[in-house]
């Protein structure tokens, strides 16, 4: 068993790497055929090694060990997901190249007149212990400071602290259809967390709620974008399959800015985006969190690239003032006085934010073709798989 203590030291070598060879005690796992197997460098006889939780009493994650693990399994009714049924399409409206997610941070006196505008989904409702309550469009707007006339996008990438709390109000449809009240023109759904330091079991059931959380957005009428978090190149086969299954999936969401954050990492998740692409085989909306460096790469792979940007508002929080040099975006200090408004700030920041974004998007390549995929396609490749032997195992 890896230390709690030890666990963030020895991260680099408990990341999934597909050439490595798998670990001996996947072989004779029976959620081998779900899970695909995990491939890491660390010392480790199977996924049970990473759980960093001694006592399974007091243990939050899905674990075998865990004393409420069928709890677990039956909250999200398995870790299946093609059991899920299929939707009435939900047409996905016009969406921005890119916007700013707003935070309550900057002191403003007037309104922001940005045409979009991202808000978290953490704050559409109040939280009160056992219930929640959605906040009306107008409350909406108030908070944030936003125009009437502002087109919202609720993005559901947040902190695990509030993505964990909407788990616990998210099947509730009162809130839903109060939420569905707002407006908004596409929320991303919650990117429960697919950690490396965990059993396997923890990081199947984090997708399976991620897809029951795009189901009741969808159900309510809110276009949804599925997120796709996955810890290994079999989570992203899975997803493939999920969504060349659910015709009615326009968009998809992903995230750079945890785990794929560096660039090993990142160069990991962009190929296995790609390469979800190709196997869906049919245009798809890709709404973005940070990584605007792997545009070029991604954008021949979708239809459209929706870019979310928090740096705007981050920085003027912190009295940054953008400026762009040699093509970069580039922040100096800028002072102010006790108590004085930001409006002139944040407006500032906000557009030499979109410039820097959309002189990034013309250096990208022209988009390709897509060439509809077909399920034998995907069969094929999991069957030729099906054994997932290594050289090293073959040579025993």
């Amino acid at each position: 068993m890896i230390r709690r203590e030890d666990a963030a030291a020895q991260l680099p070598s408990l990341q999934h790497v597909p050439i490595q060879p798998m670990l001996l005690g996947c072989l004779s796992c029976a959620d081998r055929y779900l899970c695909g197997g995990l491939r890491v460098s660390a010392s480790l006889f199977n996924c049970l090694g990473h759980c960093t939780a001694c006592n399974p009493r007091k243990c939050d994650q899905v674990c075998p060990r865990n004393i409420r693990y069928a709890e677990r399994i039956r909250e999200v009714n398995g870790f299946e997901l093609m059991t899920l049924d299929r939707r009435a399409p939900l047409p996905l409206p016009t969406l921005p190249d890119h916007a700013h997610i707003m935070f309550r941070n900057p002191k403003l006196e007037g309104w922001i007149t940005q045409p979009y505008a991202a808000i978290p989904l953490s704050e559409t409702y109040l939280d009160h212990g056992k219930i929640a309550l959605a906040l009306s469009r107008d409350e909406v707007l108030e908070k944030f400071r936003l125009a009437p006339s502002t087109s919202i996008i609720i993005t559901g990438t947040e902190d695990d602290t509030h993505v964990e709390k909407w788990w616990k109000y998210g099947g509730n449809k009162s809130l839903l259809s109060a939420i569905a009240k707002i407006g908004a023109i596409l929320v991303t759904t919650p990117n429960f967390s697919s950690i490396a330091d965990a059993p396997r079991h923890d990081n199947m059931h984090s997708m399976k709620r991620i897809i029951l959380s795009w189901a009741e957005f969808h159900d309510a009428g809110i276009p949804a974008a599925l997120h796709l978090n996955g810890r290994t190149d079999h989570d992203f086969l899975r997803l493939a399959q999920f969504v060349t299954k659910h015709e009615e999936i326009e968009a998809v969401s992903f995230e750079f800015e945890t785990g794929a954050a560096t660039r090993v990492r990142g160069e990991f998740y962009v190929a296995e985006l790609i390469r979800f692409a190709d196997r869906v085989g049919r245009p798809l909306t890709l709404v973005m969190r940070a990584g605007m460096h792997w545009f070029s790469r991604l954008s021949p792979s979708f239809r459209q690239i929706v870019q979310l940007n928090s740096v705007a508002t981050m920085k003027t929080r912190y009295r940054r003032q953008a400026h762009m040099a040699d093509g970069r975006l580039r922040w100096t200090e800028h002072h102010t006085s006790c108590g004085e408004p930001l409006d002139q700030l944040l407006s500032h920041n906000m557009v030499t934010v979109s410039e820097w974004m959309a002189a990034i998007r013309t250096m990208a390549p022209r988009q390709r073709q897509f060439i509809p995929n077909s399920v034998e396609r995907i069969a094929s490749k999991a069957k030729r798989q099906a054994h997932d032997e290594t050289i090293q195992l073959s040579l025993l």
